[in-house]
């Protein structure tokens, strides 16, 4: 990979040989020269002896300018070896060692998927999932002692359908003695920043569902061993899947080292505070990695010595078995320091490990040395994470309890992991929208007309959408830290699915409007960036049927904006009833306009509009005297400088400004967010506003590559912020980050509000950890940009008590900043070895709200639920006969219940989950709800409900949990009660997952 010189931390957890890994800085020079070719599996460029030598002297100066505190905290060196004396003293208590095989496989990175599956590309990363998962069969075949561990099932299962009968049973009994096991078990290990809570459930379903089905198994373990932080909704989504343990690895260095000073890398994470200790789950940080022990990647070809295989034939001029003996026995002792008890986990394995037979070769000679020498008092035993942490939980410990979640994730005081909240913002973008249609796709075929064969295929043609829905949940992949060549696949994946999705909507509203299958429909996915073909190659006096699918089980009230070529149309319902509409140019494109006007559509359902196009007449530009926009919720009024000076709502006025900046990268990258210090404002804009009936629109040029759109739609309690971000220009000499940041008049103490994954809020301190334990230093490591930045998924919120603004970072009092967007010209030196230079535009959408504070849970929820699940729109010449307008539902859902999913999953039987949208301090909805799903389902003819835990591989009632000890109890906020038939009771933030058998 190039070598970059920035400013090198003292304790990294450094992507440098294809996978990231925390070591002091004093071996990361040597690491760096041994870890090249074959060994590092990355090819690397420009590496030489001067670069060295000034890397050196880099390192140098990073290690001079930090404090001895700072050192104490970022960088305790590996012990010394000790010697035989001190390995073997009487007083040592005995350990046990838990060997985990295991590999880590990304589900694409510097390739992509199906490249790391079949081993293309060994100049780019050598790695072969197929070859490795033979290798492991062929070993746990011939050694039953052995055990091995397995996670991302999308590779799992590629090389499953591969498999004869023959094969799969030998597979399924070594799943059923534990010799193989799950974990996580999803189809991908899930990002924890930039994941919908409703993504992250539908992938692990998928990998759950698969193990269930050809296994009989369910995993018990949450293993996140590689995403860049861990939030609170992860945590408690595990629990949700009846796990009984969660494993982390990257967490804020200075608390992991506190955690392993202090004996608390194991602990009760109540990250919930709706649950309480219902979602209470064990955790194990690991100490320092998921790889092999320092010196002993055995796997790997190396060069310079330092990770030679064990030899333990002494006629040989490389026999090296009892130096290395002293020297593992000291790093089992040293980490023993770290636990309360005697149970040492020793990780066998890597990214992409196993592809050969190196590993087991040395752990078989180690497991022998130490046995024929009792006087180490090591016991080696093949385990497993759940194996481990049954050992733990029997020793009957009373644990302490850590609440909150693990963002940011800071590296060392200057490597906060805050970079790829952002990056690949398109790619973010393109995920969440597969999301809704994936959602919407399956809800049309659970409630179409469509017979049983119809539904099969249709369901078997959407497993092109599964699998790159699935796969762009992984860590590497909606993170954007992938090369650029994987985001594309990453996107022509969703693409090939998204096509598919749009063909199988199109049959069932043929078969629901016209009771046949092979009506066309067309789509415009492109309508954002003001592209429909539908209506742009629709000439004059011709009109053309909008039908809108509403994915929701609430009535909507959508704002359609559509992209037209003529500056007058008409709008009609599905019973010819005009529609008020309004016509304004689109200000970013020439010759064409915008057409908006409100679409009622029914729950769990379609209403057909009629558009019709008339000839464009002569009128003068709808430009508004003064600069003002307004409705019946606010009044912006905008300052000599064409910025927004004040907002005035129906509640409040306060003084809010608005602005972009930029900041100047100083060593960022597609992980880490640094820049070389405040951001930059960018020159007063020019102003343009244009109003109608039905909208007012401001619309502000920055420059030749940023504009911006400020929409008050008539009736909308929430302003509309639209930026377009052209490919950033004048980059300087490592790029720019760009940022939208709010000022207000709000006093609110340095705190703001983030949502976990679309779940509940989670409140952030400026320049302090409000979770981290009490005691542990909060210094920003004089980073307070990237140090303060926290990811947002669906909303995030400013207080004073009395008044909110719900929208990351908030930087001052009153003061929000969001990033839009990231060109950058280097490389963090975290693995992709390939700058995050995106020549691409990026459009995005913040919608803002002033309120009373009783009333901001409940704008936040509604927007967030609308936003989310926007109805598709597709095109057609409908003729009359048609069925215009149908709702599912015969009674709309309650309105703080969202439809989450609703999949067939077999012949008559569909998974049906069921969320409460709202926390329960978030208002008047804030509370349980009580529903018959029979009555609002009344079209379906129900045989019976049974509920099940999330991922739906288990009976809710058989559920039972590992129990633990711990210092404290905490009830959740409202009991949750059983199914009774058709009745179920819904608490807030809850979400039920359920099982329906129909009759036929």
């Amino acid at each position: 990979m190039p070598l970059h010189l920035y400013p090198l931390s003292m304790r990294a957890h450094e992507r440098l040989g294809g996978f990231r890994m925390k070591m002091p800085y004093r071996e990361v020079v040597t690491w760096l020269s041994r870890h090249r070719h074959k060994r590092s599996r990355v090819t690397t460029t420009g590496f030489n002896m001067r670069a060295l030598l000034l890397f050196l002297l880099v390192c140098a100066i990073a290690n001079a300018s930090l404090s001895e505190k700072m050192k104490a905290m970022y960088s305790p060196l590996p012990p010394a070896t000790a010697s035989l004396e001190e390995l073997t003293a009487d007083d040592l208590p005995p350990l046990t060692i838990h060997m985990m095989a295991h590999t880590h496989d990304d589900v694409g990175w510097l390739k992509n998927v199906d490249e790391y599956f079949s081993g293309f590309k060994d100049n780019v990363q050598v790695a072969g999932v197929y070859l490795i998962i033979e290798n492991i069969i062929a070993s746990l075949k011939d050694h039953p002692e052995r055990k091995f561990i397995y996670v991302e099932i999308a590779f799992f299962e590629r090389w499953w359908r591969e498999q004869n009968d023959e094969r799969k049973e030998l597979v399924r009994n070594m799943v059923k003695s534990g010799q193989l096991e799950f974990i996580n078990g999803g189809w991908c290990m899930n990002d924890e920043a930039t994941t919908h809570y409703s993504a992250s459930i539908d992938q692990m379903t998928f990998g759950h569902q698969f193990l269930l089905k050809e296994f009989g198994v369910r995993p018990r373990i949450g293993w996140q061993i590689d995403p860049f932080g861990h939030s609170a909704a992860q945590a408690t989504l595990f629990a949700q899947m009846g796990y009984d343990a969660f494993y982390t690895n990257r967490i804020d260095g200075r608390e992991q080292s506190w955690r392993s000073d202090n004996k608390e890398l194991e602990f009760v994470w109540r990250s919930s505070n709706e649950f309480g200790e219902e979602t209470d789950i064990w955790t194990h940080e690991l100490y320092a990695h998921y790889c092999f022990f320092d010196g002993y990647f055995w796997e790997w070809n190396d060069p310079n010595g330092q990770n030679d295989p064990l030899v333990d034939d002494k006629r040989l001029s490389t026999y090296n078995i009892e130096q290395k003996a002293l020297d593992l026995s000291s790093q089992f002792r040293k980490r023993a320091t770290s636990l309360r008890h005697n149970n040492v986990i020793m990780f066998l394995g890597c990214d992409f490990t196993f592809m050969n037979q190196l590993i087991y070769q040395s752990t078989e000679k180690m497991i022998k040395y130490f046995d024929a020498h009792p006087e180490f008092k090591l016991n080696f035993v093949w385990s497993t994470p759940s194996v481990y942490m049954d050992t733990v939980n029997a020793l009957n410990l009373t644990w302490s309890i850590k609440n909150g979640d693990f963002f940011p994730y800071c590296s060392d005081p200057h490597s906060c992991w805050t970079g790829y909240y952002t990056s690949r913002a398109n790619l973010k973008g393109y995920a969440r929208e597969m999301n809704n249609l994936a959602h919407t796709v399956d809800k049309a075929i659970s409630t179409s007309s469509l017979t049983g064969k119809e539904k099969s295929e249709a369901k078997t043609s959407l497993e092109v959408l599964d699998d790159a829905y699935g796969v762009i949940q992984h860590h590497d992949a909606i993170a954007g830290t992938e090369k650029q060549v994987v985001a594309f696949d990453y996107a022509k994946r969703l693409g090939e699915g998204q096509n598919i999705a749009y063909d199988v909507l199109s049959r069932t509203l043929s078969k629901a409007m016209l009771n046949q299958t092979d009506a066309t429909f067309q789509f415009c996915p492109l309508m954002n960036e003001s592209s429909c073909p539908a209506l742009d190659n629709m000439g004059t006096d011709l009109t053309m049927g909008a039908v809108f699918y509403n994915p929701l089980g609430q009535e909507v009230q959508h704002r359609a904006v559509l992209s037209i070529t003529t500056n007058t149309a008409e709008v009609k319902d599905a019973q010819g009833n005009a529609v008020d509409s309004s016509v304004l140019p689109d200000m970013e494109h020439d010759g064409k306009f915008h057409l908006f006007f409100t679409a009622d559509i029914p729950a769990l359902g379609y209403t057909t509009y009629f558009i019709s196009m008339k000839p464009q007449v002569k009128r003068d530009e709808p430009l508004a005297d003064q600069k003002v926009l307004q409705n019946k919720y606010y009044t912006i009024t905008f300052g000599d400088d064409n910025r927004i000076s004040s907002i005035k709502s129906s509640t409040t006025q306060m003084d809010l400004t608005q602005s972009y900046l930029t900041y100047a990268a100083q060593s960022s990258g597609a992980y880490i967010f640094r820049p070389t210090g405040p951001a930059t404002n960018f020159p007063n804009p020019d102003l343009k506003i244009q109003t109608s009936a039905q909208v007012q629109e401001a619309h502000q040029v920055w420059g030749p590559w940023l504009t911006h759109t400020i929409r008050l739609h008539e009736d909308s309690p929430f302003i509309e912020f639209t930026s377009t971000v052209a490919p950033m220009q004048d980059l300087g000499d490592a790029g720019k980050e760009l940022i939208f940041r709010f000022n207000s008049s709000l006093s609110t103490n340095g705190m703001w509000y983030t949502d976990s994954q679309g779940l509940e809020m989670m409140r952030r301190v400026r320049d302090k950890r409000p979770e981290w334990p009490q005691g542990l230093n909060y210094d920003n490591g004089g980073e307070p940009e990237s140090f303060n930045y926290v990811p947002i998924n669906e909303a995030a919120r400013l207080s004073d008590g009395k008044t909110d603004i719900t929208g990351c970072a908030s930087l001052f009092d009153g003061s929000f900043e969001v990033m839009l967007q990231r060109r950058l010209l280097r490389d963090d030196g975290l693995g992709v070895a390939e700058a995050l230079n995106e020549n691409i535009t990026v459009t995005g959408t913040i919608y803002l709200s002033i309120s009373e504070t009783k009333e901001s849970g409940r704008l936040q929820r509604e927007k967030s639920l609308a936003v989310n699940n926007p109805p598709t729109l597709a095109f057609s010449n409908v003729p009359s006969k048609a069925v215009l307008t149908y709702s599912f539902l015969t009674v709309p859902l309650p309105p703080q219940i969202h439809l989450l999913n609703l999949r067939t999953i077999g012949d008559d039987v569909i998974l049906m989950r069921l969320h409460h949208v709202y926390a329960s301090d978030e208002g008047e909805l804030s509370v349980p709800v009580t529903m018959d799903i029979a009555k609002h389902f009344g079209n379906w003819n129900i045989a019976s409900i049974v509920e099940t835990q999330l991922t739906a591989n288990q009976n809710i009632k058989t559920v039972k949990r590992m129990e633990w000890k711990k210092e404290a109890t905490a009830p959740a906020k409202f009991k949750s009660t059983p199914l009774k038939g058709t009745i179920i009771n819904i608490r807030p933030m809850d979400t039920r997952t359920l099982i329906v058998n129909l009759r036929r």
